[in-house]
C-alpha cells in the first residue's frame, strides 16, 4: 500500500472514529458564528494536496514526543477541511478583527487591582473598569473608557515630574501622549511619562507596549529595564517583561536599540532580541507580535509560554498535573474577547490534555 493511500485511509479512519471531534468542531463553528470567537488557520487557507501529503509523511516518519501542534489541529485539521467543518472559519476569514477597545468590556476582569495612574507625589489615581470622560487635573488626562489622553502641562517653568500609568492583568488600554503619540498598552504593563516633554521625548516601560511615534523633530526614547530606543517617527512593539528576554520589533521607520554593551539599528521587519550572548538581530513576521494591539492572540511556542501570556490577558494562575504537557507545541491565532473557557476549549480539541477551571486557576491535566 503507498503512502499516499495510507494518508487518505487515515483520513477516513478519523472521520469514520472520531465523531466527538466533528462534534467539537461544530461547537467552535457554533462560537464563531455568535461572534464570540474566532478561529484564523492561515496555514489551511486553501487544501492543498500535496502539502497535506508531505505534512502526513513527516509525521509517519517521526514520532517524537515534542509534537507541533497548528492551533490544535494536526492530521484532524485536514480532515475537517475535506468534511466542511472549516470552510466557515476561512469564509470569514477577512473579517476585521474586533477593536481591542470598544469591546474592553468583554474581556475577563477577575483582578481586584485595577489599573491605575501613579503621581510624583505617589498620590495613587484608580481608574474604574467603566469610567466616562474622568478629567485628572494633576496631569491634564482625560480617560474615557479604555482610552487616556495626555495633554502636558502649559507651564513650560515648572519642574519636569514623572508619573506613571499601570495596566493590571486582564486589560489593555490605549494611551495619546501629548505629542499625538499612541501607545497600546498590553496586560500587566506599566507606562512612565513626564508632565510635559522638552528638547526630547523620554517615556519609560515595563511589560508590553506598541508605540506610533509622532515626528515632530525630537528624538522619542523609550527606556526598558534591559536598554533604551531611540527613534523619530517609527511603529513598533517592545516586549520587557520580568524573567523574559527583552524583545522589539520594527513595524515602519527606523530604530536604534542600545544596551550596556551593544547597539543595534533595526530595519522594518527586524527584531532585536536579547540574550545572554548580547543582541541578536532577525527577520521576522511582525503581525506575530503585534496582533495583540487588534484583539487577537497569535501564538507560536509550547504551551508554557502559550499559558503564560494568557495567565496576563485572562488574569489567570495556570498549573500543570504533568510537566510533560508544557512542551507541546501549538501554533494559531483566535480572538482575545472570547471567554477563558473557550479559548481553553480551542486548545484541547488537540486531545492532547485536559483542563479545567475553578475560579481564577486553570489546571491542565
Amino acid at each position: 500500500m503507498s503512502e499516499e493511500t495510507r494518508f487518505y485511509d487515515a483520513l477516513q479512519s478519523i472521520i469514520n472514529d472520531e465523531d466527538q471531534t466533528v462534534k467539537q468542531l461544530e461547537e467552535v463553528r457554533e462560537l464563531y458564528h455568535r461572534g464570540d470567537a474566532s478561529v484564523e488557520l492561515n496555514r489551511y487557507h486553501s487544501y492543498d494536496k500535496e502539502k497535506a501529503y508531505l505534512v502526513f509523511q513527516k509525521r509517519t516518519r517521526k514520532k517524537s514526543k515534542n509534537k507541533v501542534i497548528r492551533l490544535s489541529w494536526s492530521i484532524a485539521a485536514a480532515t475537517a477541511i475535506l468534511i466542511g467543518i472549516i470552510i466557515p472559519f476561512i469564509g470569514q476569514q477577512d473579517r476585521p478583527a474586533p477593536s481591542p477597545i470598544s469591546q474592553q468590556s468583554a474581556i475577563p476582569a477577575l483582578s481586584d487591582s485595577l489599573p491605575r495612574i501613579k503621581l510624583a507625589s505617589g498620590e495613587i489615581i484608580e481608574i474604574p473598569d467603566t469610567c466616562n470622560s474622568i478629567n485628572v487635573q494633576v496631569v491634564n488626562a482625560t480617560i474615557n473608557n479604555s482610552t487616556i489622553q495626555l495633554n502636558g502641562i502649559s507651564d513650560n517653568t515648572s519642574a519636569i515630574e514623572m508619573n506613571e500609568i499601570i495596566i493590571t492583568r486582564g486589560r489593555q488600554y490605549r494611551i495619546t501622549l501629548e505629542d499625538g503619540t499612541t501607545v497600546w498598552m498590553n496586560s500587566e504593563s506599566s507606562l512612565r511619562f513626564p508632565n510635559r516633554f522638552t528638547k526630547s521625548r523620554d517615556v519609560e516601560i515595563k511589560g508590553q507596549a506598541f508605540f506610533e511615534v509622532t515626528k515632530d523633530g525630537r528624538p522619542f526614547r523609550v527606556t526598558c529595564p534591559t536598554g533604551t530606543v531611540t527613534v523619530l517617527g517609527t511603529s513598533f512593539d517592545i516586549k520587557s517583561y520580568d524573567g523574559e528576554s527583552t524583545l522589539i520589533t520594527l513595524v515602519k521607520g527606523k530604530l536604534k536599540f542600545a544596551d550596556a554593551s551593544a547597539e543595534v539599528t533595526l530595519k522594518p521587519g527586524e527584531q532585536v532580541c536579547q540574550t545572554e550572548d548580547g543582541l541578536m538581530v532577525s527577520v521576522v513576521n511582525t503581525h506575530r507580535f503585534t496582533a495583540w494591539k487588534d484583539g487577537l492572540i497569535y501564538f507560536d511556542d509550547n504551551l508554557e509560554n502559550v499559558m503564560r501570556n494568557i495567565e496576563r490577558i485572562y488574569d489567570v494562575k495556570v498549573i500543570y498535573s504533568d510537566e510533560g504537557y508544557k512542551q507541546i507545541r501549538f501554533i494559531g491565532e483566535c480572538s482575545r474577547f472570547q471567554t477563558i473557557d473557550e479559548f481553553m476549549k480551542l486548545l484541547s480539541l488537540t486531545q492532547e490534555f485536559n483542563y479545567e477551571i475553578n475560579g481564577n486557576i486553570v489546571k491542565i491535566e
